[in-house]
C-alpha cells in the first residue's frame, strides 16, 4: 500500500493519504484460484545474481 505524507505549509500539519491507484488495487477482488507465491529469499549481494534469479524462477514455475 502506498502512503503519501502531505505537509501543509500554512498549518504545519502533516497528514497521510493513500494513493488512488493503491486504494483501487487493495479494493480489487482476488481472482478465484489465485495462489500466493511462496516466500522468496532476498538477494544479499554476495552470490551470483543470475543464480539467484534462476532459483526464484524455479520456485515460481
Amino acid at each position: 500500500m502506498t502512503t503519501t505524507f502531505l505537509f501543509d505549509l500554512q498549518t504545519g500539519v502533516t497528514r497521510k493519504q493513500l494513493a488512488t491507484l493503491s486504494r483501487d488495487i487493495m479494493r480489487a477482488p482476488i481472482p478465484l484460484g489465485f495462489e500466493k507465491p511462496p516466500p522468496l529469499g532476498t538477494y544479499d549481494g554476495k552470490t551470483d545474481p543470475d543464480e539467484h534469479i534462476d532459483n526464484i524462477n524455479a520456485i515460481l514455475d
